[in-house]
């Protein structure tokens, strides 16, 4: 398979075709579907804030969950090489996006929703798409 790494960098910093605080959406080698919003971008890595993770399953649908919940920072700085592609993200993707901030932002300005509950909101699906 062809190496796409230098394709990823020309992407992000040669042609400047991702914008800061734009939507994007990168395909990581570990399989993983993510989108965010792309804060810096580097010769070697890109930032992203608030990443999600989009998993597509036959039987069970599609449904995102948040990409850095242990971490403090909302911002996460991500290599390049790590990655296959990364490119503007779509309108769905950016509809995902939002629906889950909007609802996880809801969940925390909620008083009568405990923490435990807000951190299962975080790991799991957010919505079941068939």
């Amino acid at each position: 398979m062809k190496d796409l790494s230098s394709r990823s960098t020309t992407l992000t910093s040669e042609n400047n075709l991702l914008q800061t605080n734009s939507h994007v959406n990168f395909k990581m080698r570990t399989g993983e579907d993510v989108v965010g919003i792309l804060i810096d971008k580097h010769d070697t890595s890109i930032e992203v804030a608030n990443p999600i993770i989009v998993v597509i399953r036959p039987n069970e649908g599609l449904f995102v969950k948040s990409w850095n919940l242990l971490a403090e920072d909302e911002v996460i700085e991500v290599q390049l090489k790590d990655m296959y592609w990364c490119s503007k993200a779509n309108k769905q993707a950016v509809e995902y996006y939002q629906k889950f901030l909007d609802e996880a932002q809801e969940l925390l300005e909620d008083e009568d929703v405990d923490d435990e509950m807000y951190e299962d909101l975080l790991m799991s699906q957010v919505a079941t798409k068939h």
